[in-house]
């Protein structure tokens, strides 16, 4: 029993941080109704265009201020307060569901409108995303940290178990105006927690250096320490070749496999579930882990799993590995994740957080560029195997090359 009882202290430690306990059920609150906003805006979109194209380009308007613009807002969240930061990119997007909901419910919405707000969506996440990366150790310090990051991850993968499962029954009964109405009511969650924090870390006054100084000084910081800049290529490359999952389990269940929705769901949660299992694994031990050996080992777990997937001629031996990929995932995106924050300098964290998110969430269109192209000529399971043989290659070539320097 009380081993048991010590287990979930360890799991849910960075819970003991009231600042935290705020942002983190706020943030549990309003990535459900982020999930529902993705599902219906996308089927919103397949109503108004019937295009996949014009989807693929929605997606794309999405992430696309995201490749230039999240290191701007590494430079932001350096100059100013991060709460301050964030309670203007959460009003804005809360904003943009507004307005969403309001044109939907109207019958006014056009494809056009839904590329704007997209685009809205993505300039605010340029900002929102590495002031919010930066902002965890603010709110439990180093020693929490990796746990923190990890619970993060659970909320979010189980946000994406969930949202989707909601916004189909919301969307097939009311439509999807409700889907944008619930996320902005959502909102109020993570503002709410947002004004109830106190006892902040004083920032320092505003860089008198110029933008590009900053964003200089920024690069030849990560240049001059090679552990960071390891990460991040590896972080890099793996979002290009490797964590094409999107794009490629709908290809790999109705193509490859040929299945029906309901398999095509579960194949889904698979990944998901497997996700949420490798976040609460990470959360429990994060004290007691070696984040060099984590990122090393989950980066060539997922990427080996992913070159069995030819093997996965039935569907339940494609969702084991699917399950199994989910977790080694998130233990990757974690680990790196908690060793950069823990390594770098404060007064740069703000700087190498946007680098990172660029290249993790900014690389997307990148990486279904590519696993779009390959499964156009191969299947998706010879995609998954060719991503990840291009992979582990270069994950060598950073080891042999990086990995020689102090």
């Amino acid at each position: 029993m009380a081993k048991e009882l010590s287990i979930k202290l360890r799991t849910f430690s960075a819970l003991s941080h009231k600042n935290y306990r705020l942002f983190f059920f706020g943030q549990a609150l309003s990535l459900i109704g982020t999930w529902m906003q993705s599902v219906a805006l996308f089927w919103l979109t397949l109503e108004l265009t019937r295009s996949p194209f014009l989807l693929g380009v929605l997606s794309a308007v999405q992430f696309a201020p995201m490749t230039f613009l999240s290191v701007v807002g590494g430079v932001a969240a350096d100059r100013f307060p991060k709460k301050r930061i964030l309670i203007i990119t959460q009003s804005f997007m809360m904003a943009l569901a507004g307005f969403l909901t309001v044109l939907t419910s109207l019958h006014l919405i056009s494809y056009w409108h839904l590329l704007l707000i997209a685009f809205g969506l993505g300039i605010a996440n340029s900002f929102d995303m590495p002031t919010r990366q930066a902002f965890v150790i603010d709110l439990v310090g180093p020693e929490d940290l990796t746990n923190a990051i990890a619970l993060n991850s659970s909320i979010f993968n189980l946000a994406r178990l969930l949202g989707p499962a909601l916004a189909g029954v919301v969307l097939a009964k009311y439509g999807s105006a409700t889907c944008f109405f619930i996320n902005t009511l959502s909102f109020t969650a993570v503002l709410a927690g947002l004004f109830l924090m106190d006892n902040l870390k004083a920032r320092k006054k505003s860089s008198p250096t110029s933008l590009k100084e900053d964003l200089t000084e920024g690069f030849r910081y990560l240049k001059s320490h090679q552990k960071l800049l390891k990460t991040i290529l590896v972080v890099a490359v793996l979002s290009i070749f490797a964590m094409n999952f999107s794009v490629l389990i709908p290809i790999l269940a109705r193509i490859d496999l040929k299945l029906p929705a309901e398999m095509f769901g579960f194949m889904m949660s698979s990944f998901g579930l497997g996700a949420l299992m490798g976040a609460l694994s990470m959360a429990t031990f994060s004290k007691k882990l070696n984040l060099n050996k984590v990122i090393n080992t989950s980066a060539f777990l997922m990427a080996f799993l992913q070159l069995a997937m030819p093997l996965a001629k039935k569907p339940i031996l494609a969702m084991v590995l699917l399950f199994l990929t989910g977790f080694f995932t998130i233990a990757f995106n974690s680990g790196s994740n908690s060793y950069l924050q823990k390594n770098v300098n404060d007064t740069y964290r703000g700087r190498v957080m946007s680098i990172y998110t660029t290249v993790f969430a900014g690389f997307a269109p990148l990486g279904s560029l590519f696993a779009g192209t390959v499964s156009h000529y191969l299947n998706a399971a010879g995609t998954f195997a060719v991503g990840a043989i291009l992979a582990l290659i270069l994950i060598l070539m950073i080891n042999f090359t990086l990995g020689r320097k102090p």
